[in-house]
């Protein structure tokens, strides 16, 4: 038995989609380069490994967040800071990064900085209207 192709009208439609969330993640602010990105059954995901860790790392941090997992600041730095050095270390020609770590150095990341600017904003709510 051979693999049935899609009608045109639904790839059609697939592709549409498809060009719609690229477009979706450029907005975002990726570069999408194609080597630095992810692809999942033959096409590129709209985000590139980083923003794709960063994006699982926010949603992580608020989750978190609201179950009242609050690091403190340093363990928030440090979690950016992994990041910021993988990026340097890449940029300066030191070392090729890989995917997985771009992957897992932009989950910290992306945790480290949400968590942050939400303590920041909790310290300021509470300096405005006296309490949190």
């Amino acid at each position: 038995m051979g693999k049935q192709k899609r009608p045109p009208r639904q790839k059609k439609d697939a592709d549409a989609r498809w060009i719609a969330a690229m477009e979706w993640g450029a907005r975002l602010g990726c570069h999408q380069m194609p080597e630095r990105s992810l692809f999942f059954r033959g096409r590129q995901m709209p985000l590139c490994a980083r923003c794709t860790g960063v994006w699982i790392g926010y949603f992580a941090a608020a989750i978190l967040f609201v179950c009242g997992l609050r690091p403190p600041l340093w363990v928030c730095f440090c979690c950016a800071g992994a990041m910021l050095l993988d990026w340097m270390v890449q940029r300066l020609g030191w070392r090729k990064s890989t995917n997985l770590r771009r992957v897992l150095t932009g989950t910290l990341g992306g945790f480290g900085v949400l968590t942050a600017e939400l303590k920041a904003l909790l310290w300021l709510y509470g300096v405005l209207f006296g309490g949190a």
